[in-house]
């Protein structure tokens, strides 16, 4: 398919383009429209699939770029390792409810093999390695549809047996039937249609781009520079690895050049453009074509001169024949060579004479301008004003006069004159404004004789006397007498009167009871005289109940743990609770506990496992069977004759516990392979392994993975001797031994205890 884009013509000049083509890839998914697998005879006994797609509606033309089968994984067997051989069936016509023998008959083309990690151990969607090839041999020759024949490399050499049928499921097999290592994935019978395989298929087109452009000098496109006309071609890759080709046809245009000479005063404008200083310029225009036009301007600029003076005096000023009699800016213009204006501007400040009158009060005498006046009167004063020109002053003066007097007085405690209170006898002097508004100061000579205030406090039970009067009551009492100076006496009684108290107390205890430091064993009504918090005598009257305490013994046992009252005990032994008996007082509970433990530890040695407890009764279980029983184990001891995951169910009295599951594979004590010549023990083993190469094997690293195919660590092997590996700090479970050189690779299974 070939796309082609016209443009009008542009316009471009002095300039770079790069061509932006937009280009397209698409995604194609498709459903298979029959699929179906058949199983092979011994030795080996496997399972082969295929899938056939319709293809027909892929454009022709298109790059197919991507192809991946795409399948749902059911489950995965422990054995299965991945690995798959890819071939096109060249059958056109094959059905589902044909005989195996119109696929494994069929013509098989264009391969490819996918190493391991294709829906191995893992569930859901699985994606295989790009097929484009398989698909291209159907798409080129214009066929309608491409099948995919899926086999596993370990079945090549299994046995067919004609007149098979196919099976038509709503699963298909591919794999190892014999050894358990095969998977199973959806078919397009799948009810559920989100779940059924597919063929991703990524493709795009060569594109064709027209350009007509115009430019000025030279053009880039695409990193390649062109600068004359013509009809050019570029070929490129676009984003999505298809071609595209870009047919430009071109036009170059010319630019010009040209030179101007100008003078002017001051600036001077050409095109638009302002000058102000004198130099070579370049103007970038178009001319006639549309291409730059490059003016070169040669240019002198003559400043016209301003300076500036400034005149000031009083009254008036002359400069060059003109007198100036009022303050302002004036100009005088004259001519510079050439021929430019040339201006003087003169600044003129005329400074009159100034005249005022002030008026001022004073007290006893004012100082104005540095003269001092005492008595009042019209006075002139001629000074310089701001601008050094004369400056007349009236100054019309009073002068007021200040006064004084003096007052005695004597009083108790304090005196106050003009609002002002005195506490202490002295002289004090204050001072005021008298009518004229000048200081008038009074001179205060006092003397204070001060009152006097005692307080006394008391403090008895029930009352008190003092000088013959009774006081009964708390409270604060005043006695009033006069002093020698006839001033206040003052007396004050602080009183406190503390009753004696009555109380009664009705108590209920166990055993005995301490109060107030006297102990009673037995009930009654009993009397104490205390002193209460006042220090006065406090009778007390107490109503006293003993009741008595009490103790159990208790024996219980348990599993794992024993709750007696709320609380909770892991290990045997003696426990004491304090309780509280119905009376509410101590009740002290003896427990003798027995907890019974069970130890589910397995101790794990190659396909045996062993109990770490051996005090109880035992039921080996198949934990790959909902735990059910295993008729006839009930030792401490299990050894496996088969492989799978194993626990112990353990009995103590009324307590029962189970193990944890542990797997186990049941496989020789070594690994020999007779073609390769290496032999790989022990297998089983808690760690160490030993690779022994016969003489003339070049194996050269071994490799140790997961079973997701995750790489652990590798390994330099020595050929022809004995090589000792410690893989003691792996965790047990199963891994996958790769012995690897340039012309061959073995993989096998070992089990790390």
């Amino acid at each position: 398919m070939k796309r082609t884009l016209l443009f009008f013509t542009l316009l471009f000049c002095c300039m770079s383009l790069t061509a932006q083509v937009i280009s397209h890839q698409y995604n194609y998914r498709i459903n298979p429209e029959q699929d179906a697998h058949y199983s092979l005879s011994n030795p080996g006994r496997g399972n082969r699939s295929a899938l056939k797609f319709n293809i027909s509606r892929i454009p022709q033309g298109a790059k197919i770029k991507v192809a991946q089968l795409n399948v749902h994984v059911l489950y995965s067997q422990i054995n299965w390792d991945g690995d798959v051989i890819f071939y096109n069936l060249n059958n056109q016509n094959w059905e589902e409810t044909q005989p195996a023998d119109s696929l494994e008959l069929s013509f098989r083309s264009d391969s490819t093999h996918q190493d391991s990690l294709f829906g191995m151990m893992q569930l859901g969607w699985h994606s295989s390695i790009d097929l484009s090839q398989i698909v291209l041999r159907d798409y080129t020759q214009k066929n309608d549809y491409c099948s995919i024949f899926m086999v596993d490399p370990d079945d090549q050499n299994a046995t067919f047996t004609p007149n098979t049928p196919l099976f038509d499921h709503d699963t298909l097999v591919c794999g190892e039937d014999m050894n358990d290592g095969q998977m199973v994935f959806w078919s397009s019978e799948s009810a559920d249609t989100l779940l059924r395989p597919y063929l991703g298929i990524r493709y795009c087109f060569d594109t064709d781009t027209a350009f007509k452009l115009s430019a000025c000098d030279s053009i880039t496109l695409n990193g390649e520079t062109f600068y004359s006309s013509g009809v050019y071609k570029q070929v490129i890759p676009n984003s999505t690895g298809c071609d595209s080709t870009i047919n430009i046809e071109l036009t170059i245009l010319n630019s010009s050049t040209s030179t101007e000479n100008l003078s002017a005063c001051d600036s001077i404008e050409v095109n638009g453009l302002k000058y102000f200083r004198s130099g070579s310029y370049q103007q970038v225009l178009l001319n006639h074509v549309g291409c730059d036009s490059i003016l070169t301007l040669h240019l002198q600029i003559h400043p016209s001169y301003l300076s500036q003076i400034i005149l000031s005096d009083c009254d008036s000023v002359s400069l060059n024949g003109v007198s100036y009699k009022t303050s302002g800016i004036y100009t005088q213009t004259f001519s510079s060579i050439y021929g430019c204006d040339s201006i003087l501007e003169i600044t003129v400040v005329i400074n009159p004479n100034t005249f005022g009158s002030i008026t001022r009060k004073g007290c006893d005498r004012l100082v104005i301008n540095g003269d001092v006046f005492s008595q009042s009167g019209t006075y002139t004063q001629i000074l310089t004003n701001a601008n050094g020109c004369d400056s007349i002053l009236t100054l019309i003066l009073t002068i007021n006069f200040s006064n004084s007097e003096e007052l005695v007085i004597e009083d108790c405690d304090s005196i106050i004159v003009n609002g002002v209170v005195f506490y202490r006898s002295g002289n004090y002097r204050q001072s005021f404004t008298n009518k004229d508004g000048c200081d008038s100061s009074l001179l205060l000579k006092l003397t204070i004789h001060k009152s006097t205030k005692d307080t006394f406090t008391y403090t008895a039970c029930n009352g008190l006397v003092i000088n013959g009067q009774s006081y009964d009551t708390s409270g604060i009492y005043v006695l009033n007498y006069k002093s020698i100076f006839n001033c206040d006496s003052v007396i004050i009684l602080n009183i406190s009167i503390n009753q004696s108290t009555t109380g009664s107390l009705s108590l209920m205890e166990c055993d005995s009871a301490l109060i107030n430091q006297q102990k009673y064993d037995s009930s009654g009504v009993y009397t104490q005289i205390l002193s209460n918090a006042n220090g006065c005598d406090s009778l007390l009257i107490i109503s006293l109940t003993i009741a008595a305490s009490n103790s159990e013994n208790l024996q219980i046992d348990g599993c794992d743990s024993i709750v007696v009252n709320g609380s909770s005990y892991y290990r045997s032994g003696n426990y004491i609770q304090n309780l509280v008996n119905t009376a509410g007082c101590d009740s002290i509970l003896n427990i003798e506990a027995l907890i019974i433990s069970i130890d589910t530890a397995i101790i794990v040695n190659g396909n045996t496992l062993t109990s770490a407890d051996t005090t109880a009764q035992y039921q080996w279980v198949d934990c790959d069977l909902n735990f059910a029983a295993l008729p006839g184990d009930t030792n401490f001891t299990f050894t496996a004759t088969q492989s799978g995951n194993y626990a112990l169910v353990l009995f103590k009295k009324s307590c029962t516990d189970t193990s944890a599951c542990y797997p186990l594979t049941v496989v020789s004590t070594k690994d020999e392979d007779s073609e390769h010549g290496v032999i790989v023990f022990p297998n089983p083993s808690n760690g160490e392994l030993k690779v022994i190469q016969e003489k003339g094997q070049a194996f050269e690293t071994l490799r140790v993975m997961n079973l997701s195919g995750n790489c652990i660590s590798t390994h330099k092997l020595n050929a022809s001797k004995w090589n000792t590996f410690d893989f003691s700090d792996l965790a047990p479970g199963m891994y996958i031994l790769e012995l690897k050189s340039n012309e061959l690779k073995r993989q096998l299974k070992w089990m790390k205890h």
